[in-house]
């Protein structure tokens, strides 16, 4: 399940995912749609879509988490299966 979480901190609109995602499937992409009075906006996205966000930043201890969760999964999968 997605909800549409509003932040009231600064006002801003998330998308806060189920927390039951299976170790060895973040690989797993999902369509996530907003709507307001006039538009629909959809994104496809995994947790591994995350996790490439977070390799490409400056900041090292966020990139590190993207490489983690890639490894994590990779792990898993070898594991578990897909």
């Amino acid at each position: 399940m997605v909800e549409l979480k509003h932040r009231s901190s600064d006002g801003a609109y998330y998308l806060e995912l189920d927390p039951g995602v299976y170790s060895n499937h973040l690989q797993y992409k999902h369509t996530y749609s907003v709507s307001d009075d006039s538009s629909t906006y959809t994104i496809t996205a995994s947790v591994l879509t995350y996790a490439r966000s977070c390799v490409i930043k400056k900041n090292e201890k966020i990139s590190n988490l993207g490489k983690t969760l890639y490894l994590y999964n990779q792990a898993a999968v070898a594991a578990f299966g897909e």
